[in-house]
């Protein structure tokens, strides 16, 4: 299976949970704007991995994070494309019975907050689907 790596830096470790920034390095790495940028391929992010030893880690300490190519595409699914069939499901079909374009749309609209709802109830099972790991230290 194909994975991504990608460079960190510990940011803390509770128990056996390693917390881990991120730095997404795009075109744009090297703009002089970049604290100030709206894209998200800029941000930094936080990301959790579950360690067996946590006196292997610092914080502060560069590591190298993998994900399965495999668990990205279910990431994805769950959060754009799913919503994306959900709004539009729902507005079809509530401009078909409803035969209102601002009610449609409304509900359309509406639908999408108890979707992330239940994925915000479900993360626990999503975290156990969707796992990073540590692949090696980099000195």
């Amino acid at each position: 299976m194909t994975e991504i790596h990608c460079s960190a830096t510990v940011v803390g470790i509770n128990g056996k949970i390693l917390q881990a920034m991120v730095q997404n390095r795009s075109a744009c790495h090297g703009c002089g704007l970049q604290a100030q940028c709206a894209s998200t391929e800029c941000r930094k992010k936080l990301i959790e991995i579950p360690i067996q030893d946590p006196s292997k880690y610092q914080q502060g300490q560069k590591i190298t994070v993998s994900l399965q190519e495999t668990s990205g595409w279910k990431a994805v699914f769950y959060a754009y494309i799913l919503p994306l069939l959900l709004v539009l499901t729902v507005l079809g079909l509530a401009r078909f019975i409803t035969e209102n374009e601002i009610l449609a749309g409304t509900y359309a609209f509406l639908s999408i907050f108890p979707y992330y709802l239940l994925l915000f109830f479900f993360r626990k099972h999503f975290q156990k689907q969707i796992r990073f790991k540590i692949v090696e230290n980099e000195f």
